[in-house]
């Protein structure tokens, strides 16, 4: 009976954690250029990656999950965020060159 209710006031504890701290847009959005712009080395990167970034931002779809958040880029998931983080999904998921 206590196991049980442990078990349970933890499992509310992880639930109300992930739903707190789930990544918002606006992390997305810097997350993505802060990994973009380090990929951008040179001249032609430093012009144009900033154009580049803003076209690849402006087609991706933010999703709301109760729990994490999903960022769809043509309709394919390429980020997940739970607990602060983003993680790449798929092959689709680095940033233009």
């Amino acid at each position: 009976m206590i196991k049980t209710l442990i078990i349970l006031v933890l499992l509310v504890i992880l639930a109300s954690g992930a739903a707190l701290s789930r990544p918002s847009e606006a992390s997305f959005e810097s997350f993505y250029r802060a990994q973009a712009q380090s990929q951008n080395k040179g001249l032609m990167g430093g012009i144009f990656g900033g154009l580049k970034t803003d076209d690849y931002l402006k087609h991706c779809t933010y999703k709301n999950r109760i729990f994490w958040a999903d960022v769809e880029h043509d309709g394919q998931t390429v980020y997940s965020g739970a607990f602060s983080h983003w993680f790449a999904r798929g092959p689709a998921a680095a940033p233009a060159k």
